[in-house]
């Protein structure tokens, strides 16, 4: 309670957004007994809790939900959509039922919907990860006049609400730091989705900085050799890049 209902966490190659969604799925998993982890304390002191609660756990791996054909699992039900898996997660089988026409139909359910299906006397944790690259594939699904990538970013924002109503629910939600590596015509949905999920919120950039720069090297190398040797392969990149400027991003063309 007084916490901040929505997490948005911008990430970037390497900056530790695995880590960090692992992290908060065990500490949630393991409640009380994670307090006598290392480092754990000094988080509980800062937040003035003294143990980690328990939470139900809801996970949403977007890229890993085909577009197409839903989740199909041996002994459960068929869900076609982001939030039938939602349901399912939450309420198994009555939830799902609960919205089963939304999902058939690849139509977000309203907020209404959604709130009676989160914990209202627990601690619930939803985790939502690539969701981006998963509006990226929907934009070529159709439904109705629109699109399912259209109907992801109206489920964002109806789950935001529906969140809000529950003070003892979190919502944790990735998005990359840039859109560079998506399609162009993603730029709108990111802008829109960026703006619905930092509104209701707050945004925590796990790296700052230079920082991604030491994390990557000490991701790649032990020993990264003789500091000579490193300072000529850094100058001779920095050669190819300033010659080969305009076959660059506009936001790598500079230092800044």
């Amino acid at each position: 309670p007084g916490s901040d209902a929505v997490t948005d966490i911008i990430t970037s190659f390497g900056g530790g957004k695995t880590h960090t969604l692992t992290a908060l799925y065990h500490l949630a998993q393991e409640g009380k007994k994670a307090s006598s982890w290392a480092g754990v304390q000094e988080l509980l002191k800062e937040i003035r809790l003294k143990e980690v609660p328990t939470a139900k756990v809801v996970i949403l791996v977007a890229d890993q939900i085909d577009v197409a054909q839903g989740i199909r699992k041996a002994k459960e039900p068929h869900r076609r959509s982001l939030w039938g898996e939602l349901a399912w997660q939450l309420a198994g089988k009555r939830g799902l039922e609960s919205i089963l026409e939304n999902d058939r139909n690849l139509t977000p359910p309203s907020g209404a919907l959604i709130a009676p299906l989160i914990p209202s006397d627990e601690p619930c944790l939803i985790l939502i990860d690539e969701l981006m690259r998963y509006i990226d594939k929907a934009r070529g699904v159709k439904v109705h006049q629109t699109s399912l990538a259209s109907q992801v970013t109206e489920f964002v924002a109806d789950l935001i609400e529906a969140v809000k109503t529950r003070p003892k629910t979190a919502l944790v939600v990735t998005l990359p730091a840039s859109i560079i590596e998506f399609s162009k015509e993603s730029e709108d949905d990111y802008k829109r989705l960026k703006h619905r999920v930092s509104r209701a919120g707050r945004v925590r950039a796990l790296t700052e900085g230079d920082e991604i720069y030491e994390i990557v090297r000490r991701r790649l190398f032990a020993n990264p050799g003789d500091p000579e040797i490193c300072k000529q392969v850094a100058q001779a990149f920095y050669d190819y890049y300033r010659t080969h400027i305009d076959g660059f991003p506009a936001d790598v063309a500079t230092a800044s």
